[in-house]
């Protein structure tokens, strides 16, 4: 599918996804989930831009993106039961805003994804930031944030790379 100039809404969305994308090409779009059965936003193999996301309570992850490349100008993300943010699977994200408050993991990044976060800004939540292998075809992940408010703890397995500054 190709997605321009889109506004999304989705409240009380009762399926395994609120939103689910696959295989999509999209830019300029803006998404807003509340009470999200499960995920709130599930991207598989696409290519986006999202210029504003707001989630309000996912009884699993706000966003899980797999095997594409995403890219996010804003996200306030509150209330995830699981991950604000779950990148895996050789998926791209470069963030520039990302927020998040009441969540059991605020970032995992996985998989041989690679992660670039200009601010994320994290309260109240369980683990702030995993970088880890979780499956075995897969590799490790890497992980850049330039600025961070992001509290302990920070869990980095041998296999991934968490910076916080670019080389």
């Amino acid at each position: 599918s190709l997605i321009h100039n889109a506004s999304l809404s989705v409240t009380g969305g009762s399926c395994e996804d609120s939103i689910n994308i696959i295989n999509s090409f999209g830019d300029n779009i803006s998404l807003i989930v509340e009470n999200a059965f499960a995920d709130a936003l599930d991207a598989d193999f696409s290519k986006l831009l999202i210029k504003s996301i707001q989630i309000n309570n996912a009884r699993n992850d706000c966003i899980d993106f797999s095997g594409g490349n995403y890219n996010i100008n804003k996200a306030v993300l509150n209330g995830c039961k699981d991950k604000a943010i779950s990148v895996g699977e050789k998926s791209r994200l470069n963030a520039d805003q990302i927020f998040v408050e009441k969540s059991n993991i605020a970032l995992s990044a996985k998989d041989s994804s690679n992660v670039k976060i200009s601010i994320l800004d994290v309260q109240d939540v369980t683990v702030c930031v995993e970088v880890k292998q979780k499956k075995q075809e897969f590799g490790g992940a890497n992980l850049l944030i330039k600025n961070s408010k992001c509290p302990d703890p920070i869990n980095i397995d041998a296999e991934s790379q968490f910076l916080t500054e670019e080389l």
